[in-house]
C-alpha cells in the first residue's frame, strides 16, 4: 500500500494499484440551477416531498466523504476507486466532496474540473485497467514450503478440523493449518453485520448490509470494513466470511438483508469497499456465494438435503449473477471465496467447474494475471466421497470438516490439484503474516467493541441507510408532539435474542452478531435531549393511536419470517404485511396499520425488514413509511435524530418496491428441481415491462430537494472501447435544509433485434454533500469495457450510438439524459 498526493493541496489517500484514492476538491463559482432543471423527485402517488426545516441541522457528522482523521480541507476529501473520473467542483470552500463510483476498472481516479483535475476528453479515448493486489507476487517462500511437505500434509491444509460441542453455535470453525509451515489453525468467522462470534461473544452490530447498500456511500463502506477487522484481529479470528455479494433476484429471499441489493454494480463496488478495508486490517476477506444462490429453501445443506438447482443462460449468469463478483475481485483481490449450496445448471455450487475455474479463475482479471485466492466451501456444502469432483472444479478449501476431502487421499488423479490448492491457501496465510510472532502473539481485546468511534459507525451506518419513501408533513416532528409507539414492536430493536423472536437487528442465523447493546426506537426517541418537552408512551393496541398527536408503528421481522434456512428454509412466502408475515402479529400489520389510521390520521410506519414489503393495501393509511432496515445497535439513536430533523434522510432504495408481487420474478423455492433464472429482475423487469412501480430502484426522499442540470459529456468524438464515458451533471440543493443526494447514472443500449439488452442499467453513483442553494458539479465516468455484454463468444461491445441518464432514480421521468457514440479503437 502507498501514500499517494493528488491535486494542488496535499491530502492523504490510499491506493492499491491506484485503486482506492482521496481527492482533494477545489471550488469554483456556479450560481445556480441552469436553465431547465429538472427539480427534486417528487413523492409516488401524490405524496409531496415537504421541508419543515424547524429543528434541522444539515447532513451527517461525517458527510464529507473522508475517513474519520483524514483532514478534509477546503473543499473536503471524496473517495474514488478505480474507474471513475470522481470528484466536483464546489461553490463553498469545506462543503465536502463528493464520492464517485464506478462499475468497473478504468484508470486509477483523476480529479474534478477544478485544480488538479483534468480537462480534456483524453480518457474517452483510453482508460487503462488497474487492479488490486493483495495476493501477488506469490510470497517467496511458498514453492519451497509446499514442496517440503508431505502428501498428507498438504491434504490436510484442505479441509477444515471442526470440533462439535452440544451447542451448535459453538462449533470451531476452524481450517487447519501447518506446524512445519509456522502455520497455526485458520479461525473463519461470519460477519455480514459485525462480528459473529462463538458463544455468544459480544461485537459492534452495524445496520445489515441491505441498509448500507441504501446509502450508496462507499468510503462508509470501506470504514465498516476496517472497523469490522480490527474487531476480528481483537478477538484473534483471520477470515471474514463476508461480505455477501449475491444479488436479490427476489425480496423474499431470507437473506436479502445480508446482500447490498438487486444490482450487481452496487454490490460489487461497495463489496469491493468492505474487503479493502478489512484487509487492509490484515484480515482475509472471502465473499460469497458463488452460484446464483437466492432461495433459503431446498438450497442443500449437504448430500442428505433437497439441493434446488438454478438453471441459467450464459449471458444472465455474467451479466447478473457472477458480474458483483467480478467487480469485487477487480478492485479489491479478496484472499478467499465460498461458494453456494445450490446447484447450477445441473451441477453443486461447490463442484462447478464453470463457475469455480473457467469464470472466476479464466475469465477474471486475465490482464492482471488472474485471481490467485483460494476457494472455499459454504459450510457443510460438499457430498462425501465426492472430494475428486470439488477439487478438480477448483474448491481449494472444505469447510467445516473434511466430509468431502477425506477421500482425496486413495487418489492419485488429483496430486496436482492438492499442491495447486495447499499453494494457494499458504500464499494467501503467508501474505497476510499469519506465520509472523506478530499475527501469532497478537492479544486477545474484547474492549474494543465499546471503542466510541465503532459506536459512532454503528449509528452512521443507521443514519445513512434509512430511506424516507413517504412523508406528507408529518416529519420531521415537531419539538413539542406527543407520541405515541404501537404495536409488539414497540420496543425493539433489542439486543436479547430469544429463540425466533425478533430483535430487531436481524437474521439469527449465520450473521447474528451479539451487541453491547442495542437502542430500541421506543428509548432513542425518549432520551434524545431535543425530545424532552415530547410526551412519548407506549402501547400494544391501535386504538391507543387517539391518544397521542402522532402515532408510530414499528413492524419488525422476525428470524421466523426471514433469515438463513438450514433444516428449514427462512424464505418470506408472502410480499405483504396482511398474511403469512411478521408471524408474531395476532393481527396482521396491514389491519393494525388501518385501525391505528382510523383512531389518528397521523400515522409513521418504520419498516424494519430486510427487503421490499409489498404496501398497496395500506400505504394510504400512514402520513409517513421510512424503510430503517435492520438498523443495528444504535438504530434508536439515529432514528430520533432522522425523525427530528437533526439530520438529514439521505438513503436510497438498493431494489424495487412493487404494486404488485407478480411483477416479481417467480420465486420458486419451494422445489428440489429445476427452477430457470430469467434474464431481468428488479428494475430492469419492469423497464422492460412497461410496469410502474410503487417506489423505483434508487428512490428516496428528504426534508431538501435537489435540481439536475443538463448533462455535460466531453467525449466530444465518443467513446472507445479502449476509453471511458465521462459526464458532468450540476447539482443543486433547492430547499432550506443541508443534505446528501446519491446521484446516479444509467447506460441504455443500440437497439437490436438479437442483443438482448436491458432498457438501461446502473452504471455510476456519487453521494454529494450539498447546503442550501449550493451547486456542486458532479463527475461520473464509465469504462466503456463496462458497457459490454455477453455473447456466444464472450464479452462484446455493441457500436453505435448509447444514451447515458442521470438522476436521483431509475424512475424514466426523472432522468437527465444524453446521446454518446461508442466506436473501435483508431
Amino acid at each position: 500500500m502507498t501514500l499517494v498526493k493528488r491535486g494542488v493541496r496535499s491530502v492523504w489517500g490510499i491506493s492499491v494499484g491506484g485503486l482506492l484514492t482521496i481527492h482533494g476538491c477545489s471550488g469554483s463559482s456556479e450560481p445556480g440551477a441552469p436553465a431547465g432543471a429538472v427539480g427534486g423527485e417528487p413523492s409516488q402517488a401524490g405524496e409531496p416531498a415537504t421541508s419543515r426545516p424547524e429543528g434541522g441541522l444539515g447532513g451527517e457528522p461525517t458527510s464529507g466523504g473522508g475517513r474519520p482523521g483524514a483532514g478534509a480541507t477546503a473543499g473536503g476529501a471524496g473517495l474514488e476507486p478505480a474507474g471513475g473520473i470522481g470528484g466536483v467542483d464546489d461553490t463553498a470552500a469545506g462543503a465536502g466532496g463528493a464520492l464517485s463510483t464506478s462499475a468497473g476498472q478504468g484508470g486509477g481516479g483523476q480529479g474534478g474540473d477544478g485544480e488538479g483535475g483534468v480537462s480534456s476528453d483524453a480518457a474517452c479515448a483510453s482508460s487503462p485497467v488497474e487492479y488490486a493486489s493483495y495476493l501477488s507476487p506469490q510470497h517467496p517462500d511458498v514453492a519451497s514450503g509446499v514442496a517440503g511437505l508431505s502428501p498428507e500434509q498438504r491434504r490436510a491444509l484442505l479441509s477444515g478440523g471442526q470440533r462439535v460441542t452440544p451447542d451448535w453455535w459453538t462449533i470451531d470453525f476452524d481450517a487447519s493449518g501447518s506446524p512445519a509451515l509456522g502455520l497455526d489453525d485458520m479461525p473463519l468467522r461470519n460477519g455480514s453485520r459485525g462480528v459473529a462470534q462463538l458463544n455468544g461473544g459480544e461485537a459492534t452490530t452495524w445496520a445489515v448490509a441491505a441498509a448500507r447498500g441504501a446509502s450508496f456511500d462507499v468510503d462508509l463502506e470501506y470504514r465498516v470494513g476496517a472497523a469490522q477487522g480490527r474487531e476480528m484481529r481483537a478477538f484473534k479470528y483471520d477470515v471474514a466470511l463476508a461480505p455477501m455479494l449475491d444479488v436479490v433476484r427476489h425480496p423474499g429471499w431470507g437473506r436479502a438483508q445480508e446482500s447490498y441489493g438487486e444490482d450487481p454494480v452496487v454490490a460489487g463496488n461497495l463489496g469491493a469497499a468492505f474487503i479493502r478495508g478489512l484487509q487492509e486490517e490484515k484480515v482475509m476477506a472471502c465473499p460469497g456465494h458463488i452460484g446464483v444462490y437466492e432461495a433459503e429453501n431446498n438450497r442443500g445443506d449437504g448430500d442428505a438435503e433437497a439441493n434446488g438447482n438454478r438453471v441459467v443462460d450464459a449471458q444472465t449468469l455474467h451479466e447478473n449473477y457472477t458480474r458483483s463478483f467480478e467487480i469485487a475481485v477487480e478492485k479489491a483481490d479478496p484472499a478467499c471465496m465460498m461458494t453456494a449450496y445450490n446447484r447450477v445448471n445441473g451441477a453443486r455450487a461447490a463442484q462447478s467447474h464453470d463457475l469455480l475455474t473457467q469464470i472466476a479463475r479464466n475469465e477474471w482479471r486475465k490482464e492482471g494475471g488472474g485471481w490467485t485466492g483460494f476457494m472455499v466451501s459454504s459450510r457443510w456444502a460438499t457430498v462425501a466421497n465426492q472430494g475428486a469432483a470439488s477439487l478438480l472444479a477448483g474448491l481449494d478449501l472444505e469447510m467445516p470438516d473434511n466430509n468431502a476431502f477425506r477421500s482425496l487421499a486413495t487418489d492419485v488423479n488429483v496430486s496436482a490439484r492438492v499442491t495447486e490448492a495447499a499453494t494457494r491457501i499458504v500464499n494467501a496465510r503467508y501474505k497476510f503474516g499469519h506465520h509472523t510472532a506478530e499475527h501469532k502473539n497478537s492479544p486477545l481485546a474484547p474492549e474494543i467493541v465499546d471503542d466510541p468511534d465503532h459506536r459512532s459507525l454503528a449509528r452512521e451506518t443507521a443514519l445513512k441507510g434509512a430511506v424516507l419513501l413517504k412523508n406528507t408533513g408529518i416529519l420531521p416532528l415537531p419539538p413539542s408532539a406527543s407520541v405515541v409507539f404501537l404495536g409488539p414492536d414497540a420496543a425493539l430493536p433489542a439486543s436479547s435474542f430469544a429463540g425466533d423472536r425478533p430483535s430487531g437487528l436481524g437474521d439469527g442465523g449465520s450473521s447474528r452478531t451479539v451487541p453491547p447493546y442495542a437502542i430500541s426506537y421506543l428509548s432513542g426517541l425518549k432520551s434524545h435531549p431535543s425530545a424532552s418537552a415530547m410526551t412519548i408512551t407506549s402501547s400494544p393496541n391501535a386504538a391507543a393511536a387517539a391518544s397521542a398527536d402522532v402515532a408510530i408503528i414499528p413492524v419488525v421481522m422476525g428470524w421466523e419470517d426471514e433469515g438463513e434456512g438450514y433444516d428449514v428454509g427462512r424464505d418470506r412466502v408472502d410480499l405483504t404485511l396482511s398474511g403469512a408475515h411478521p408471524v408474531h402479529w395476532t393481527t396482521k400489520p396491514g389491519a393494525f396499520i388501518a385501525q391505528a389510521a382510523a383512531a389518528n390520521p397521523n400515522v409513521i410506519v418504520l419498516l424494519t425488514v430486510g427487503s421490499a414489503i409489498v404496501m398497496e393495501d395500506w400505504a394510504a393509511s400512514a402520513n409517513a413509511i421510512v424503510q430503517t432496515f435492520y438498523p443495528g445497535q444504535e438504530g434508536g439513536n439515529a432514528l430520533a435524530q432522522l425523525l427530528l430533523g437533526e439530520v438529514n434522510f439521505s438513503g436510497k432504495l438498493p431494489f424495487t418496491i412493487a404494486r404488485s408481487s407478480a411483477d416479481y420474478p417467480t420465486f420458486s423455492n419451494t422445489t428440489a428441481g429445476d427452477v430457470t433464472i430469467d434474464y431481468y429482475h428488479g428494475y430492469r423487469k419492469l423497464d422492460h415491462e412497461g410496469k410502474t412501480p410503487r417506489f423505483w430502484f434508487g428512490f428516496g426522499l428528504s426534508y431538501t430537494s435537489y435540481a439536475y442540470g443538463e448533462l455535460e459529456v466531453p467525449c466530444a468524438e465518443g467513446v472507445s472501447e479502449s476509453g471511458a464515458l465521462r459526464v458532468v451533471v450540476p447539482v443543486t440543493n433547492t430547499g432550506t435544509m443541508a443534505g446528501e443526494e446519491v446521484v446516479q447514472l444509467y447506460v441504455g443500449y443500440p437497439s437490436s433485434g438479437d442483443v438482448r439488452r436491458p432498457i438501461k442499467e446502473l452504471k455510476a453513483f456519487a453521494r454529494v454533500h450539498l447546503e442550501p442553494g449550493q451547486t456542486k458539479r458532479v463527475n461520473l465516468s464509465v469504462p466503456a469495457r463496462d458497457l459490454r455484454y455477453w455473447s456466444e463468444t464472450g464479452w462484446k461491445i455493441q457500436l453505435g450510438e448509447h444514451r447515458v441518464y442521470v438522476g436521483p432514480s431509475a424512475d424514466p421521468a426523472n432522468l437527465k439524459s444524453a446521446p454518446f457514440d461508442v466506436y473501435e479503437p483508431r
